[in-house]
């Protein structure tokens, strides 16, 4: 399978066509976001599908979703299951398995987007801030991040499309410190899929 894009499954509850199964390479150790979603396979709150990582040895890989006692998750019907992973180099499996139930789901892998690089800011007027970045490809877009003096980062702005570069931040107080970061983000089977945060930067009006 492909870092970033998603596979359709469809399960039966006929035992010998009940489960499919995935390798997914990975050339690092890196993070990645594993998304499920269930579209039609069990009951609304009961049953569903199991989710199972296997190392290159096929045993089960307890590691990645932390598991002490079971290595799996389960997935109900209509729910959509997302966790930003750690995938050791080489190659992992992952069996998806109805639990007696025939159904649709969708999966996928998707490599958490890199960090953002090239952040300035510039004065554009007396109560704006313009930030600006360099652009990524393979991605959505990028989210913007602002904290006022020693307050608390929030997200202000999602701005769509991988070449657009900058964003005007408009009604800022002078006398005030604005602080910034930029990440980028990838849609990816209906989850927005968040990169790492870029170095912040600060201006004072």
């Amino acid at each position: 399978m492909k870092s970033g894009k998603t596979y359709k499954g469809l399960l039966s509850d006929d035992e010998e066509k009940s489960g499919d199964y995935f390798r997914y390479k990975c050339p690092g150790r890196s993070k990645y976001y594993l998304t499920v979603k269930n579209i039609s396979a069990g009951y609304e709150d009961y049953r569903g599908l199991h989710i199972t990582p296997y190392d290159r040895d096929g045993d089960y890989d307890y590691s990645i979703f932390d598991g002490y006692v079971s290595p799996s998750v389960t997935v109900y019907k209509g729910e959509r299951y997302t966790k930003l992973v750690t995938l050791p180099k080489g190659n992992t499996y992952f069996g998806i398995i109805a639990s007696l139930e025939s159904g649709k789901y969708k999966f996928s892998i998707t490599k958490k987007p890199s960090k953002v690089k090239g952040v300035k800011l510039s004065r554009k007027s007396s109560s704006s801030i313009r930030v600006k970045w360099e652009s990524k490809d393979n991605v959505t877009g990028y989210k913007i991040y602002r904290k006022t003096n020693n307050g608390s980062y929030k997200m202000i702005k999602t701005v769509k499309g991988s070449g657009k570069t900058s964003y005007t931040d408009r009604n800022r107080k002078a006398g005030n410190k604005y602080s910034y970061k930029v990440r980028a983000y990838k849609y990816v089977n209906g989850y927005a899929c968040k990169g790492y945060y870029s170095d912040a930067k600060s201006k004072t009006l």
